[in-house]
């Protein structure tokens, strides 16, 4: 887990080098993507039902069909920067849904109540829902465009990558079912999608 302290670490040192932070109250939003994962790479290790040692390693190029839905909630440290907190629902891979909880930096060059371009870094843990040994890692790269609306209302539309690094259930090589907990000594799997997505903030 040590890579999303530092990417977080990261993401602040980012919104809090914009001079002239504004004392503003929150922004709330809601959130939906589409986001396909195409990659997958795993290497599992782990105790067959025979006592003998299985190493498994390989990658697969797949489309697997995912979507996100979400809420979040933001301040703006500058007019330009926000920095938020997300969470939601989410599918990284076929059978691997997750809660997320990410923290993310939006940059709007042209400031919040401006159409125009944004770009953003999102990175946090996410938690299985069918089985966790331990959070995943997510991580996320990416732009768009904002379009301001009355009120103070705007909406982002937004494209990015994404990267997860998961801890999955591990099927066993012979016989049927998943390799218990306690035989696994690795099941690191890393999945990459991108992400289409639109967000209304209020």
């Amino acid at each position: 887990m040590k890579p999303v302290p530092a990417l977080i670490s990261l993401l602040l040192a980012l919104a809090l080098s914009q001079p002239g932070a504004a004392a503003q109250g929150p922004e709330f939003g809601v959130e939906w993507a589409y986001s396909p994962t195409f990659f997958n790479h795993y290497l599992y290790n782990y105790l067959d039902d025979d006592g003998s040692r299985v190493n498994e390693e390989g990658w697969d190029l797949r489309y697997v069909v995912n979507a996100n839905v979400g809420a979040h909630i933001s301040w703006y440290l500058s007019d330009c920067w926000r920095l938020g907190v997300h969470t939601g629902y989410c599918g990284v891979y076929e059978g691997r849904r997750m809660v997320p909880t990410t923290l993310r930096a939006t940059w709007l060059p042209r400031g919040r109540r401006s159409d125009g371009m944004l770009l953003m870094l999102d990175a946090g843990a996410g938690w299985a829902v069918e089985a966790v040994r331990r959070p995943a890692i997510l991580s996320m790269l990416g732009g768009g465009y904002r379009l301001a609306l009355l009120g103070g209302m705007s909406l982002d539309f937004m494209l990015g990558a994404r990267l997860t690094i998961d801890s999955p259930m591990v099927r066993k090589a012979t016989g049927t079912g998943y390799v218990p907990v306690e035989d696994i000594r690795n099941d690191q799997a890393m999945y990459i999608a991108v992400s289409a997505g639109i967000s209304l903030n209020f």
